[in-house]
Order: structure tokens, then sequence, then C-alpha cells
């Protein structure tokens, strides 16, 4: 029940800071004056949809995810994507246009953003792969201040819950090279 806390009260007061700041320099840290190479993160990340967003014109924003991430960086991490078309279904597929991602962990907190990717339905339009391409705009991690670097997340998008009144789950692996 604490991890569940924890959850919802990094979503209640992060979600609305990154989206209203843009994750900009409010929560980075400055880099530091020494050169370093970057350092490969791995993490699987289960968690739920809590928000399906709002659709303008050919595009939904602010499909909202909250999940755990466990393997290097543990902690948690909350995501919201745009994509066009807006709307899931059979065969679908859906191009990420956008969007912002966050990662908090008892050795730092890393952001950024969605850079593009695909999510392709199966036939019934109950599982999707997604694929997501993410920049690092910042944040510090053991210590290191992070001023860039790259990422990927690649799971499973999953409708099946919502038959019985319960929000889409979505499971994958996030990689992060900071």
């Amino acid at each position: 029940m604490s991890r569940f806390f924890s959850f919802l009260v990094v979503t209640i007061f992060t979600v609305p800071l990154l989206l209203a700041f843009g994750g900009g320099p409010a929560l980075a840290q400055m880099p530091s004056a020494e050169p370093t190479t970057a350092t490969t993160y791995t993490d699987s990340v289960q968690g739920i949809e809590f928000w399906e967003g709002m659709i303008v014109g050919n595009t939904r924003l602010g499909a909202s995810f909250g999940g755990d991430a466990s393997g290097d960086l543990p902690g948690v991490m909350v995501a919201s994507i745009d994509y066009t078309p807006p709307s899931p279904g059979p065969s679908v597929s859906n191009e990420i246009v956008g969007g912002r991602w966050a990662l908090f962990s008892s050795q730092g907190k890393v952001f950024g953003t969605f850079d593009g990717g695909t999510v392709q339905w199966n036939a019934d339009g109950t599982l999707a792969e997604v694929e997501a391409n993410m920049s690092v705009l910042g944040g510090a991690v053991d210590g290191r201040s992070v001023a860039g670097g790259v990422g990927t997340f690649g799971g499973v998008l999953d409708h099946t819950p919502l038959t019985e009144g319960l929000p889409p789950t979505v499971g994958g692996t996030l990689q992060l090279a900071l």
C-alpha cells in the first residue's frame, strides 16, 4: 500500500508541474564542468493508464501513465504521451508525436520528452506493441547532473482490463543512456 501511496503522491504533485513548467530549468540541475561518458540504465516498467487524455483535431493529447520501475534506476515513472490518429482500434497504428516523462528514483530524478515512435494494435484492438523514442532533458543520478541523453521504451499496452472496468495496463523495458 505504501508504494501505491507513493505513486499517487508523485503523480498528483509532479505531473502538473512537469506539464506546467515543461520539465525545464526549475527542475534541472546545472551540468558538471567535467565531461563524463554515457552510462546506460535499464528498468522494467509496469503501470496503468490513469487518464486517456483529450482529443484535439486529429491528435490525442496527454494520455497519462504511471507505474513502478525496477532495475538499474528503481522508482516511479510517470508519462504523458500525444499520438495520432487519436483513437486506438483493431489493426490501427498510432504515431507518437510528443509528450513528457519523468523517472523518480532514490538515486535521483530524470525527465524528458517523447520524440516519436509507434503504437501498433493487434487485430482485435486489445493489445498494442509500443516502441517510443525519448530524449533526456535533465535531472541528476547518483549525485551527477544529467544535461542530456536518449532513451527508448518498448512494451505492450493492454486494453483488456477495460472489459472489467479497470484501467489499461502497460509493461515493458525502459533504457536510458545518460
